[in-house]
């Protein structure tokens, strides 16, 4: 039962005996109490009072007619939340109980603390509770001075006016932990974490370090606690926080030496403030919370403090499982994650594993078995940041194991250094990964640069390597040969970036690519990382197998199931669809896809993929513009223009300012240049290169669908535009200039320059694809014709708009004196 589940239980029994009654709406309480209490439901503190009053009466047997609420104080004018007296009469004053909304900060409960006791002290009364969620403190006021906060801390209150238990959480029926829901549990750890973060005296990382050893020693009191026992991580009456300190670093030092892989260092946490963790976590089951329930519970945790910080370590569950779906593990396989991070992947593959055994086996403990020992014996994991190596072992120690086989070292250094030889070449069925992005290995650091065949240039070693691509070489080594397969996130640019056609051609000659699926510019930004990926699925080719001609699964999810905060859109989510379609595409090598799908989802054959391997590339929309163009004459345009590369030099142009003509000063809708910006020499912005002749075209090559090209008229000769801008100026004489500025702003050909753009929010295209993109080529009289009649339609538009301004200006003029005239003064 979660703790939502018990407060809504508990006050669900408090109205069937009568303690409490609420109005229709629910938005009002009465306490059936000697003297009736009625008050506001909708304050979160209430819920809190309410539940632990029914507490009071049907757990600690304290009668309703010995208890009253919002006891008056005279000195302070403050009011008691909760005071059960001792006697009938209602003189004695026995139990205080302060009430507070959950999720208070330790300030706010320590001020609470001082609070209660202030009217314990006046009331005289022998216990005090402080009460916020699932942080509770128990104090004997009786039988200790005033100012005492620590030795007088009890376990529970007593039963029926009796004594305080030693203590208070055993593993029996009656006694035993909470089950909370995850978000209980995320409180609970958040509440830890600030305790430990100080507000800023460690680092977060530092502080969630902690949190973890704790709740190692946590989870393994909960596993290693004997039927009818006590529990060993929880606050004994009276205990100081050294002896709680002590009995907690009891069960590290155990844990630590039985599992050394886990956690090196002690506890570094003073008494004090292990003693207030335990006050957050020590009533919580967390071993007893399912373990879908306390893993997105602790990812959660996770992802909240270590986003922006270290989000790169973290891949969305969505994407995750999406990945592990498409691969379909089984319990025989060995599955390895090189860059595990978190452990997202290893976790996703072990749910899997456990779906699939509730699904076809009946006996508990087969079904446990099944997908325990595949866990322990089946899972791998490589993290080279020892401090998100043990992130990892933690979350997968919440779910159950599996964490043995993850290891903190440089998955890309050479074999014969794996100290675990668990790790090695040619021997792992399934890979699941989304690698580091952006960092360089640099030769002059790591020696094994030069063992990687991406590692060179032809027989030359490069001075470093993007980490990524080695890291598909190496991803590859690992695999299994003919069987293995992987599914690995890389950015866009290794699918379709020119320079790196040479790791395309050794991805395409060492595996059989089974799919590759685009996701959107979104699907990483919550984490903080912006660059634009796919999932790319293979098989390793075999050492003698020789690929013939195969189809290759290629989809392009828009929606992944969340927003670009993160903020879940369960409606909006390709993956499930795109999925089944795999799966249809399995089984078939044929799809059955809708006409609004076919753009989205589809297949090319590997014979025909032209450099590229990005889905985008090869959308149904520009396979079938391209064939529309090349079946008509046509040229590529690299054969018709040559680039200018005239750039200027400030001292000998302008003294000081310049003209720059700056992308977004361009109409797309006519191409004519709209803006001119007037820019201080002394702040020229690195971009203003390019000086523009008379007659000029001018291309940007951002976003360049959008039809951002202008024809330079007299005007503008000599003016500067940015090198955003591709400037074409020696043209052949089989296209006549103003024909190929038109021609440029086709439909045909602007689809042809969204289908050769690369990169996320400012898709660009290179000059080396601009020249491959074809312009169809009539004959010159039919390109003089064309350009007549685009010549005539945008001297007509311009007329109209000049005639439309006239009669706005025309209109205003009229408005004015209709409002100023006499009638409408009257």
């Amino acid at each position: 039962m979660t703790n939502q589940n018990y407060l809504l239980n508990i006050l669900e029994q408090g109205i069937q005996k009568r303690l409490i009654e609420f109005n229709s709406d629910k938005t009002r309480i009465t306490y059936m109490v000697k003297d009736p209490y009625s008050t506001s439901f909708k304050n979160p503190e209430e819920l809190i009072r309410a539940a632990y009053f029914c507490e009071l009466v049907l757990i600690y047997q304290y009668p309703a007619k010995r208890i009253l609420f919002e006891v008056l104080t005279k000195p302070h004018k403050d009011r008691i939340d909760i005071l059960v007296y001792k006697d009938d009469e209602l003189k004695e004053p026995f139990l205080i109980v302060e009430c507070k909304k959950d999720g208070i900060n330790d300030t706010e409960f320590k001020k609470a603390v001082e609070q209660a006791f202030s009217y314990a002290n006046y009331k005289r009364a022998c216990y005090v509770v402080v009460v916020a969620g699932n942080t509770i403190e128990r104090f004997n006021v009786r039988d200790f001075k005033s100012e005492e906060r620590k030795k007088n801390i009890i376990s529970d209150i007593p039963v029926k006016y009796g004594e305080s238990p030693k203590y208070k959480y055993y593993k029996q029926e009656g006694k035993d932990l909470k089950i909370v829901s995850r978000e209980d549990l995320i409180k609970a750890l958040k509440k830890c974490h600030d305790t430990i973060w100080q507000g800023g005296k460690r680092a977060p990382t530092t502080a969630f370090d902690e949190v973890a050893k704790l709740l190692f020693c946590k989870l393994k009191d909960e596993k290693s606690t004997t039927r009818h026992s006590h529990y060993q991580f929880q606050i004994g009456t009276n205990e100081s926080p050294k002896e709680v300190f002590t009995r907690i670093d009891t069960i590290y030092q155990t844990a630590k030496q039985e599992d050394e892989e886990v956690f090196k260092e002690d506890i570094r946490l003073s008494y004090e403030i292990v003693f207030c963790c335990l006050k957050h976590l020590q009533e919580i089951a967390i071993n007893s919370i399912d373990l879908d329930t306390k893993g997105i519970a602790f990812e959660k945790f996770m992802q909240d403090f270590f986003k922006g910080k270290m989000g790169q370590f973290f891949t969305p569950r969505n994407v995750v499982r999406f990945a592990v779906d498409m691969m379909q593990p089984d319990s025989s396989m060995r599955i390895l994650d090189p860059a595990c991070g978190s452990g997202g992947f290893l976790l996703n593959a072990m749910d899997y594993i456990r779906a699939y055994a509730e699904e076809n086996y009946g006996d508990m403990l087969e079904i446990y078995n099944h997908w325990h020992d595949f866990a322990k014996n089946r899972l791998f994991g490589i993290e080279i940041n020892d401090q998100i190596a043990r992130v990892c072992k933690m979350n997968m120690i919440l779910h159950d194991d599996g964490h043995t086989n993850v290891i903190s070292t440089d998955s890309l250094k050479e074999f014969k250094y794996f100290q675990n030889k668990k790790f090695n070449r040619d021997s792992f069925d399934l890979l699941l990964t989304n690698p580091p992005f952006g960092a360089r290995v640099e030769g002059s650091e790591k020696e094994y640069l030069q063992k990687y065949a991406l590692g060179k240039n032809k027989n030359k070693i490069r001075e470093s390597q993007k980490t990524e691509i080695l890291f598909i070489e190496r991803c590859v080594e690992f695999l299994k040969p003919e069987t293995g397969k992987m599914a690995i996130v890389l950015p866009d640019g290794i699918l379709n970036n020119s320079s790196l056609k040479y790791v395309r051609d050794f991805i395409l000659e060492t595996c059989q690519v089974l799919a590759v699926v685009s996701l959107p510019q979104i699907a990483f930004l919550h984490y903080g990382a912006g660059v634009k990926s796919s999932i790319l699925f293979a098989r390793k080719k075999g050492k003698n197998e020789k690929f013939r001609n195969y189809p290759i699964f290629m989809a392009i999810a828009e929606h992944v199931g969340y927003d670009a905060t993160g903020r879940e859109t369960p409606k909006k989510n390709d993956l499930p669809e795109i999925l089944n379609q795999y799966k249809q595409f399995e089984q078939t090598n044929s799809l059955m896809v809708s006409s609004d799908q076919a753009n989205k989802i589809f297949f090319m054959n590997r014979e025909k993929i032209q450099g590229r391997m990005d889905p985008h590339y090869y959308k149904t929309e520009f396979l079938k513009n391209s064939l529309k163009v090349g079946n008509i004459p046509n040229k590529r345009l690299g054969e018709l223009i040559i680039f200018s590369r005239e750039t200027w030099n400030q001292k000998d142009f302008f003294t000081n300012k310049f003209p720059y003509i700056e992308i977004n000063g361009i109409d797309v809708k006519t191409g004519d240049i709209k803006k001119i910006s007037e820019v201080d020499i002394s702040d020229a912005p690195k971009r203003a290169k390019m000086i523009v002749r008379e007659n000029d075209i001018i291309l940007s090559t951002t976003d360049p669908s959008r039809g951002a090209i202008s024809l330079i008229d007299e005007r503008f000769d000599g003016f500067i535009a940015s090198t955003g801008f591709a400037v074409i100026r020696k043209i052949e004489n089989e296209v006549n200039r103003k024909y190929l500025f038109y021609a440029l702003r086709f439909e045909s050909t602007l689809k042809q320059f969204e289908q050769r753009s690369s990169g996320g929010v400012y898709p660009a295209i290179t000059k080396n694809e601009l020249q491959k993109v074809l312009v169809p080529l009539p004959p010159k009289e039919i390109q003089i014709r064309i350009v007549a009649l685009m010549d005539r339609v945008y001297a007509l538009k311009k007329e109209n708009e000049v005639k439309a301004i006239q009669a706005v200006e025309k209109a205003k003029k009229e408005v004015e004196v209709l409002l100023f005239s006499p009638e409408t003064q009257n």
